[in-house]
């Protein structure tokens, strides 16, 4: 179980800190992290923690692996109030550098049972501490720990000389990770959204395109956005949008409004693609066209709407049960799996000049005396 020869110490080499800067998030922090601390001191064992004292919960990387013991994590929960490091720390968040021997003997650790239960286990009986400012709920640090001879004060300065580098490494895994997390959300909204949402690049390119935005601009333009290429039309918009209130975009395929989002620097623009607003009568002739039955088109109308399924229920006088059931029957006919796509397909399945078909028209529902649904024109 030793770990990799520590360097003498001293400065920190650079390039180890560069290592420690690359983590993008607290998950990287921490494997980067000790393996810094497993080359700069001397250790048999090195821990990353996060440790939520008045909860009685620890989330912690270890290494080497095999340092663990089964359930080594449920014995230490179960004894954390016991140990001198933590309880100090989270009562005074303490910035220093800091030894278990600095709290108790080594006659008066191998008493308690966090020793006699997990550290005698591990193998380990010296411990030398840093912590970094986290939430204000836990103790985050990092450790390290061998057996026999205790730190020394040029091990504990190491240490105190990292603590600055750790705490902006640890800021920035966090602040990154946080960010990445309203990206992938934000992304997988973008994929769902009604709306076509394009970044267009200085050059007039495509950088970005939902599907939403793929499809209108193929639809009317004939253009696939897989070559990156934009009508120059479009181009000519997004460059001169300024005082035109309600620019459009027409091709082969009909017209769609362009809306330009302000305030995203000169490097890239946000353009939002949407088409004119259909009726409901022109959407119920659209659902019959590719195959609904006449209550799949009154529901689907309702959801292109924006309506749930429990609304829906409600205006058609039916049970949410039913909406659903009309709604997967539905989907297959549209070629889509959920009710996002299906509306956006119904609003995009044919011209806005079809004439509506009288017996599409909302109908209204009621129930017969066995429970069945019945409807009327």
């Amino acid at each position: 179980m030793k770990s990799e020869k520590a360097k003498p110490s001293g400065v920190i080499p650079s390039e180890l800190l560069l290592e420690l800067y690359e983590a993008g998030d607290l998950d990287a922090f921490a494997s980067k992290v000790l393996g810094l601390l497993a080359r700069l001191v001397r250790s048999e064992v090195t821990s990353y923690n996060e440790v939520n004292p008045a909860r009685g919960r620890v989330v912690w990387k270890v290494e080497p692996l095999d340092a663990e013991f089964p359930e080594a994590k449920k014995v230490f929960e179960a004894h954390m109030a016991e140990h001198p490091l933590i309880a100090h720390y989270y009562s005074t968040g303490d910035p220093r550098t800091l030894k278990l021997s600095d709290f108790v003997s080594l006659r008066e650790l191998r008493s308690l049972g966090i020793y006699q239960d997990c550290y005698h286990l591990i193998g380990v009986d010296r411990q030398l501490a840093v912590t970094v400012p986290g939430p204000r709920s836990l103790v985050v640090g990092v450790t390290v720990n061998r057996k026999g001879r205790d730190f020394s004060e040029a091990d504990r300065m190491m240490l105190t000389q990292l603590r600055p580098h750790l705490i902006q490494a640890y800021s920035n895994a966090a602040r990154f990770a946080a960010q990445s997390s309203k990206l992938r959300v934000a992304s997988a909204a973008l994929e769902v959204l009604d709306e076509g949402v394009a970044v267009v690049d200085r050059r007039g390119r495509l950088a970005y395109s939902n599907p939403a935005a793929r499809a209108l601009l193929l639809r009317v333009t004939g253009i696939s956005t897989s070559s990156r290429a934009l009508p120059r039309k479009l181009v000519q918009l997004v460059e001169e949008l300024a005082g035109r209130p309600q620019p459009t975009l027409s091709g082969p395929g009909g017209e769609l409004g362009v809306r330009v989002l302000p305030g995203r620097g000169d490097k890239e623009t946000v353009v939002v693609l949407r088409e004119p607003p259909a009726s409901s009568d022109v959407l119920v002739a659209r659902a019959e066209q590719v195959g609904l039955t006449p209550r799949e088109s009154q529901i689907l109308v309702l959801v292109a709407d924006g309506r749930t399924n429990l609304q829906v229920a409600a205006q058609l006088g039916i049970s949410p049960t039913t909406v659903r059931t009309h709604l997967e029957n539905a989907f297959p006919k549209l070629g889509v799996t959920n009710r996002t796509a299906a509306a956006a397909m119904l609003r995009a399945s044919a011209p806005t000049n079809v004439v509506l078909n009288p017996s599409l028209r909302p109908a209204r529902a009621s129930h017969s005396q066995d429970g069945e649904e019945s409807v009327h024109s």
